[in-house]
């Protein structure tokens, strides 16, 4: 597929977030034949923390932030 111009990294990237999103780490890895802990790498980007977020959120004034 290169050879007539598709990019293929970036729909394997996002077939591999999309499985992340649905299997456990574990199960992905023995499915992919890949590390466990490569399975998490891709589970983390499927699954963001919102810590950072919400504790900024919680800091900010009454009916600051928008809408």
């Amino acid at each position: 597929m290169r050879r007539h111009g598709f990019r293929t990294i970036p729909a394997r990237s996002a077939a591999l977030i999309a499985l992340a999103r649905q299997l456990p780490s574990p199960v992905l890895a023995e499915l992919l034949n890949i590390h466990v802990h490569t399975a998490r790498k891709w589970a983390s980007y499927s699954q963001p923390d919102w810590t950072a977020y919400l504790a900024e959120r919680a800091v900010l004034p009454s009916g600051a932030g928008g809408s």
